[in-house]
């Protein structure tokens, strides 16, 4: 069975059609293939193909054949566009595909394309990514917060102590008579 990626159904005996996908096919339910098409009907200027192409890292041959089978009997199709972008993502990962596309279109000049077809995709992503560094971000306050605070009662201790030797002081004059001293003195300075 070469040639074929098999979701056939087995129950039938292998012989449902339905369920096969031809080499190259994508599954019915890939957003993203869906998005390529739809590029690749909109873009019908060679120049701005070319462009996108080149930012996409495709060789120029490659882009040339695309823009050759682009046009048949005086006709313009989109097929060598859809082709060469089906055979760009091959070689990326699904998690990169989104994200290599939008920066390739807005480097080609094609922002509206851009906007159009990939924004609600990458805000998403983004917005992802700002939670889980906000969840990151929490923690680590979290964690200062707690350390803060250990701190401040380690440190509160230490200020009661300190307070309390100093107040302790004060109040209780030291036993060795000293002040006794210094007070019959001044009185006696203050007579002479």
């Amino acid at each position: 069975m070469t040639g074929t990626s098999s979701f056939e159904d087995n129950s039938s005996g292998g012989l449902g059609r339905s369920h096969i996908l031809q080499a190259g096919e994508e599954p019915p339910d890939d957003e993203f293939a869906g998005i390529l098409q739809q590029i690749a009907d909109d873009l019908y200027d060679e120049a701005k193909i070319d462009s996108l192409a080149g930012q996409l890292g495709i060789l120029h041959g490659d882009i040339q054949r695309a823009l050759m089978t682009n046009v048949k009997f005086n006709r313009f199709t989109s097929d060598g566009t859809r082709h060469m972008l089906k055979q760009w993502r091959r070689g990326v990962s699904r998690e990169d595909e989104r994200i290599e596309l939008t920066k390739a279109l807005q480097a080609a000049k094609l922002v509206n394309l851009a906007d159009l077809y990939l924004s609600k995709g990458l805000a998403e992503e983004q917005i992802d990514a700002e939670y889980a560094n906000e969840d990151v971000n929490d923690q680590q306050l979290s964690n200062i917060d707690e350390t803060s605070l250990e701190q401040d009662r380690t440190k509160g201790h230490t200020d009661i102590q300190v307070l309390q030797e100093a107040t302790s002081s004060s109040i209780h004059p030291p036993r060795d008579g000293h002040l006794g001293d210094m007070a019959s003195k001044t009185q006696e300075d203050l007579t002479d």
